[in-house]
């Protein structure tokens, strides 16, 4: 299981009486996969039916998924999914690139075990062929995993929690027809730097390298359609 499955899952409850966390985890999880697209309302009444809770859970449930960055409230037009703006977008680029830094120095701090770093040059290998080929999609999920198993190495929990924040689902579904196989061999380039700097146990490297790789990424952001933001 990814950090994003993780992220999205891990209050899911299988009891028969749904609870608050139960309800913001499957509601996390639709947002996630694009089932709530960024801008659509959540009716409150719709909560309550759907998920099969009282009004008074529905409200926290909304208030919490305000709280947590997953939708806003917009004064007489209720909740809805959260909609960056353009500087938004930006804002969250560059707090990322920080905190995407520290998790790469954090995993090349660590002795990587063998089952991880084969899964890395594995998942290194697969984004290199999804290049040459030109294959999008293939290089968005090696991509996603990526990020995933440095998070995971790093081993922070405070780190990954606010990663579960700034790597907002909803930037993602927002965004992510915007990344073409234009970018991707600039984009892999700082893969297998990033990569080889975490083999070679290079703290300094690993960060340095992932934030140029965020950083870029974030610049990219000023060549996005005006329709793709609030």
């Amino acid at each position: 299981m990814n950090f994003y499955s993780i992220a999205m899952t891990k209050e899911i409850d299988t009891g028969e009486s749904p609870t608050v966390s139960n309800v913001m985890a499957r509601i996390r999880q639709h947002i996630f996969e694009g089932i709530y697209a960024p801008g659509q309302r959540l009716i409150e009444k719709d909560v309550v039916e759907e998920y099969g809770i009282g009004r008074g859970r529905a409200r926290e449930v909304l208030k919490s998924l305000v709280g947590e960055g997953y939708l806003e409230f917009e004064e007489n037009r209720g909740v809805r999914v959260r909609r960056l703006t353009r500087q938004g977008a930006i804002d969250i680029g560059r707090v990322r690139e920080v905190i995407e830094g520290l998790a790469a120095r954090l995993a090349a701090e660590r002795t990587f075990t063998d089952e991880e770093r084969s899964t890395l040059a594995n998942i290194q290998a697969e984004m290199d062929r999804a290049t040459e080929e030109r294959d999008a999609e293939t290089f968005a999920h090696a991509n996603r995993r990526f990020h995933d198993l440095i998070v995971e190495v790093a081993d922070n929990s405070v780190l990954t929690k606010q990663l579960e924040i700034l790597r907002v689902p909803i930037f993602r579904i927002q965004f992510q027809q915007s990344f073409t196989t234009a970018s991707m061999g600039e984009r892999n380039k700082d893969h297998q730097r990033i990569t080889q700097a975490l083999l070679d146990g290079d703290a300094d490297a690993a960060e340095a390298a992932m934030r140029d790789h965020v950083r870029r990424g974030n610049a990219r952001l000023v060549e996005f359609a005006d329709r793709l933001f609030g």
